[in-house]
């Protein structure tokens, strides 16, 4: 059988805290940095945002924190660097799964019945 573990609240609020400074540290060095350094910049912020991703997806799932409305308020706050709002984001997600390998879903992949 599987163990079913809690949710580690304290550990994810400071991982959402660390991702909202380095968030917040990145936007204040874009007033300083030239030149190459811009680029590393960029680099340091995809990677920022690629793990702020991974919490709003944790927080669709209401993985994130135990509790649902925390789960949707971190959402919320983290999917601001975004080009989406959380309950956007979410919505889409979670309609994914449910349409998931299915005719609505695959409809840029061509199959044998497909005209030439």
């Amino acid at each position: 059988m599987k163990e079913i573990r809690s949710i580690p609240d304290l550990p994810n609020a400071a991982i959402v805290m660390l991702q909202l400074l380095l968030i917040g540290a990145c936007i204040a060095a874009c007033a300083v940095v030239r030149g190459w350094w811009s680029i590393a910049l960029g680099v340091a912020f995809v990677l920022i945002m690629n793990s702020v991703y991974f919490a709003i997806h944790e927080a669709e799932h209401g993985l994130l924190f135990s509790n649902r409305k925390i789960n949707h308020a971190a959402g919320t706050v983290l999917a601001l660097f975004l080009p989406a709002s959380y309950t956007f984001i979410r919505n889409v997600h979670l309609a994914h799964h449910i349409h998931n390998r299915s005719d609505e879903e695959v409809f840029d992949v061509y199959s044998t019945d497909d005209p030439a």
